[in-house]
């Protein structure tokens, strides 16, 4: 056996899969769930896109979240994360898989019910991280393209910090501490 195991299908296109090497991992392909059944053999061709989720928690994370997740909407956000790969050199925390992807689904529901979160560390957030945010505006583009749905400013600032996040290893409360504290310098020196 050199295929994958379904332990459980989430939907059409994802299937929870164990692998004699990776153990378990996440497919995702068109129809690749479709009338599966656990303990079935899939050959690893008929995945587009196979990744392992070492972190326990992150995986059930992930699970939980998505059968949530509209089929077309799952796919952006899988591209977005392949999008953001490619643009970085070393290795991204797995943690972006939950994080992004569960920030994204609830931003596109608010953005879709007319509400909008303000982020007050914008400018801070650019000036910070200029080149996340240069491919947080790509991921924003290629959600539009999918989704139909534009993602306003403040929301790309946002997935700025969860990239560099990612790529930084660091937790987003301590990456967004930095935002807050430059914000903070600034007013000082503006009321002095």
């Amino acid at each position: 056996m050199n295929g994958f195991i379904v332990e459980k299908v989430l939907n059409n296109n994802v299937v929870i899969a164990t692998h004699p090497s990776y153990g378990e991992v996440v497919s995702i392909g068109k129809g690749l769930g479709f009338n599966r059944k656990k303990g079935e053999e899939l050959s690893p061709e008929l995945a587009e896109k196979t990744f392992v989720l070492k972190n326990v928690k992150e995986q059930e994370s992930y699970k939980k979240l998505l059968p949530q997740i509209d089929q077309n909407l799952q796919a952006a956000i899988i591209e977005s994360i392949h999008l953001i790969n490619d643009r970085v050199t070393g290795k991204l925390n797995e943690h972006i898989h939950v994080g992004l992807t569960d920030h994204l689904l609830f931003a596109l529901q608010r953005v879709s019910q007319g509400m909008t979160i303000k982020n007050p560390f914008l400018k801070e957030t650019i000036t910070l991280y200029p080149f996340e945010h240069d491919i947080a505006v790509d991921v924003v583009e290629l959600i539009q393209d999918k989704t139909g749905i534009g993602l306003p400013q403040g929301e790309i600032g946002f997935i700025t910090l969860h990239i560099h996040s990612a790529i930084s290893n660091k937790d987003l409360s301590e990456v967004n501490q930095h935002s807050q504290l430059i914000y903070q310098l600034i007013q000082v020196v503006e009321e002095q």
